[in-house]
């Protein structure tokens, strides 16, 4: 038997090994993560089936993943068999402590991560986790208990011999595992729910496939591309009647005017203030067959002001929400945020306005450094942006985590009066962006908001599910 052939051999032998103790822990991973999401949260009829699909997804993944690892582990062997056994051991250890991570942070927010990671610094990510997750020994502890079964199925891949057959077959599975994955991955259109997709799919699986999406964006486009691409539009479109090629889509305006008649303006320059409010779904707002509504208050006003009720937005996350309503910036590199000098000179609300006599302010509970809002902000010209608030106020009772993002709303609107006294008198512009309903979901009168909650729960009566749903998630609603 030649020497090539049985370096081939052992590895196949041994990369088998590896894939098979992956499939246990993998079952042992997804009947945790059954436990904990029917602990935790209301889950699907069709959960136990879920989880199972599931299942064989994580394994599928985990065979292209081993498939990945097998190319530089044959080429390491010819100088090293000890380093060649030790690339898929690392492999596996990464593997699987990703896919607890990746859970735990699924169980926490009901999203799959994606490439929104690229969106933060690395002490904005520390962040975000301290908020959301309760620091102790039990956060740890999957981590802790995957760890510890690592070690004994590192020991049995290494010292059992698997038969021909088996390791022909996972060969053969392992060939085949990319085909399969693209061929029979269900997409999210396959469910229900956008839930029962997240349970289903590989939680590692999705982060490298948003991962690589993300890094395979093609560049900036050449000049001669952008200018042949702006003279098709322009020649689809004689009518908008474009003033030429050194800005393509410069043209006269002749949107018609729908709004002003809504307005009794006089000669005085009115005040504006926009109240941004984190997290407020629609879920929640007026009638909608969802939940309902459980903000009375907002839906009152509804009934005496101008409501959009289909809204394109150009943010999925709060991160790109100051770029969006006072730019109207189309989405991009969520990255652009974290060195604002990327971001080309462009025209805002803000700047407008600044340029035009106003006084412009920004006010959050938070930090306005966070995402960078403070350098967008600050590009835009903005005149105040609140940074201290005093020892008179006390952040946000964090509940059973160890961080809090900031100051409560209540004490947000009151300093903001205060600042507001003390600068330039009208026209101005006031920016909130609010906190209170941002995950712990921890506001002041805790104890009084969910008694209100309940009643109106009961006032509502909501089909079974629903009930069920406001009952396990009563902090949020």
């Amino acid at each position: 038997m030649s020497l090539p052939y049985r370096k081939n051999k052992a590895l196949i032998s041994m990369l088998s090994g590896f894939a098979l103790t992956g499939f246990v822990l993998l079952v042992l991973l997804r009947c945790y993560q059954a436990f904990m999401l029917r602990e935790g949260h209301v889950v699907p009829e069709n959960h136990l089936w879920l989880q199972g699909l599931g299942f064989l997804l994580d394994a599928m993944v985990w065979l292209t993943f081993i498939l990945i690892v097998a190319i530089p582990a044959r080429i390491v062997m010819v100088f090293s068999g000890i380093l060649a056994k030790v690339m898929p051991a690392i492999a596996m250890i990464v593997f699987l402590l990703t896919e607890v991570a990746l859970f735990e942070y699924f169980r926490t927010t009901l999203t799959l991560l994606d490439q929104v990671i690229f969106s933060y610094s690395p002490a904005e990510m520390v962040m975000i986790v301290r908020s959301s997750v309760p620091t102790g020994v039990k956060t740890f502890l999957p981590l802790i208990v995957m760890a510890c079964l690592l070690l004994p199925a590192l020991w049995l891949t290494f010292t059992v011999k698997w038969p021909v057959l088996t390791s022909r077959i996972i060969l053969f599975l392992m060939l085949l595992s990319p085909a399969i994955l693209i061929v029979f991955q269900p997409g999210a259109n396959r469910f229900d729910t956008p839930f029962s997709y997240h349970i289903t799919t590989s939680k590692t699986g999705f982060l490298v496939k948003k991962t690589w999406t993300y890094i395979r964006q093609p560049g900036d486009p050449e000049m001669e591309e952008i200018m042949a691409a702006a003279g098709r539009f322009r020649k689809d479109h004689p009518e908008t009647g474009f003033l030429g090629s050194q800005y393509p889509f410069m043209h006269p305006d002749k949107t018609p005017d729908v709004l002003s008649h809504f307005f009794n303006l006089g000669t005085e320059k009115p005040n504006l203030v926009f109240l941004i409010v984190e997290s407020l779904s629609m879920s929640f707002i007026g009638t909608n067959d969802i939940f309902g509504s459980f903000t009375p208050f907002i839906d009152s006003l509804a009934r005496h002001s101008l409501v959009w009720n289909n809204c394109l937005s150009t943010s999925d996350r709060t991160f790109n929400v100051l770029p969006a309503i006072f730019g109207s910036l189309p989405p991009g590199d969520p990255s652009i945020m974290q060195d604002i000098s990327k971001l080309p000179y462009h025209f805002s609300l803000i700047r407008f306005l600044q340029e035009n006599g106003y006084q412009t302010s920004f006010f959050y509970g938070g930090d306005p450094a966070f995402n960078n809002m403070e350098g967008f902000l600050k590009k835009q010209k903005i005149g105040y942006i609140l940074r201290h608030f005093g020892p008179d106020y006390h952040k946000q009772d964090p509940g059973t985590n160890t961080y809090t993002w900031g100051y409560s709303d209540g004490d947000l609107y009151r300093r903001s009066m205060e600042v507001i006294d003390s600068l330039t008198a009208s026209p101005r512009l006031d920016i909130y962006l609010t906190l209170s309903l941002h995950a712990p979901f921890r506001p002041p009168y805790h104890e009084d908001y969910l008694t209100k909650t309940d009643r109106r729960r009961r006032e509502m009566k909501p089909v079974p599910k629903l009930w069920e749903d406001s009952e396990t998630y009563k902090d949020i609603f």
